[in-house]
């Protein structure tokens, strides 16, 4: 309940309150275990957040984030995602992120031993949980090897290369597995191998998905422009997000035989009408007396007239007789 009660409450605090409010619990459950304890966790802290020198939003949410994707499996996620989208300052806030997890593992493994409050005990207490945590070569290899992440993918995404963003999940990924597997056979540190490899292959495959939705780009369609001004040249890298061109719609009327028949027969009436107009035009055009006494075919006229099918233009020579009467 007091976990699921503090979820509840976070969902409606700022990142930094949320920051402020999981130390305040991680002191007071300090405090439970013993004086002692309550005195060590707050020189960590302070030393925490003296090495935290930027505290701005972004990096508060990796101080946050980091020690859920460790809880998580996927210890590499989280400092590849600010790598990609944070700066290389996001290195402080990720290392300390992990620090915080650690030291709060020591504690709750010392936490048998360490609820003994006797006064006589505490300096036997003080000693357990110091030598808990400068025996600890994991906590600092884990800060480290975090930190080192986040650098390498940042400065491998701003380089001006095609692929920039896949190529630097590749080599953060490689390093963080590389730098794992040898610091802790360096150290000889308690490390799973295969929960290493497997959680780093995972860390990757999320990366890659995180980087489809937020540099979705089009490097086949890449630009370079030049230009300059009266101060400076200007080299311009144009790379265009990918956009999925809407679908042509083509609209088919299905119509019964009954309906095609019918428009044939109006197609066929209104090239009857027109031939028609055309010839009285043409006839008016041949008739240049003002006063007409007589109308005069040609017989080239006639002859057309005569080559006209009959059965497309029924009773044409009717009409234009009618039409030279009227004229």
């Amino acid at each position: 309940y007091p976990v699921l009660l503090f979820a509840l409450i976070s969902c409606l605090l700022s990142v930094k309150t949320i920051v402020l409010f999981g130390t305040l619990m991680i002191l007071g459950h300090s405090f439970a275990l013993g004086l002692e304890v309550l005195a060590i966790t707050v020189i960590v802290f302070i030393l925490v957040f003296i090495l935290f020198l930027r505290f701005d939003e972004k990096d508060s949410l990796a101080l946050i984030l980091t020690p859920f994707g460790i809880i998580l499996g996927v210890p590499c996620f989280i400092p590849i995602c600010f790598g990609l989208k944070g700066k290389t300052s996001s290195a402080v806030s990720v290392a300390c992120g992990s620090i915080i997890y650690s030291y709060v593992q020591i504690l709750v493994d010392k936490a048998p031993i360490l609820q003994n409050t006797e006064t006589e005990d505490m300096l036997l207490n003080l000693q357990i949980l110091i030598d808990g945590i400068l025996q600890n070569k994991q906590m600092l290899l884990s800060a480290l090897i975090l930190a080192i992440v986040v650098i390498v993918v940042n400065v491998i995404r701003r380089l001006p290369v095609d692929y920039s963003w896949h190529v630097a999940i590749g080599v953060g990924a490689l390093v963080y597995l590389v730098a794992s597997l040898l610091g802790g056979m360096y150290l000889d540190t308690n490390i799973r191998i295969g929960a290493v490899i497997i959680g780093t292959l995972i860390s990757t495959v999320l990366a890659l998905g995180v980087e489809l939705l937020m540099f979705n780009v089009d490097y086949s369609r890449t630009e370079r422009m030049e230009f300059e001004d009266d101060d400076y040249y200007y080299y311009v890298k144009a790379v265009p997000k990918v956009s999925i061109s809407e679908a042509k719609r083509e609209i088919k009327t299905i119509t019964s035989e009954t309906d095609i028949e019918k428009t044939d027969v109006e197609k066929a009436e209104a090239v009857e009408e027109g031939i028609i107009e055309d010839v009285k035009e043409d006839v008016k055009e041949d008739i240049k007396e003002e006063d007409i006494e007589h109308v005069d075919i040609e017989e080239s006229d006639v002859e057309e007239i005569d080559m006209m099918p009959v059965e497309v233009i029924p009773d044409v020579a009717k009409k234009l007789e009618d039409s030279l009467n009227d004229l």
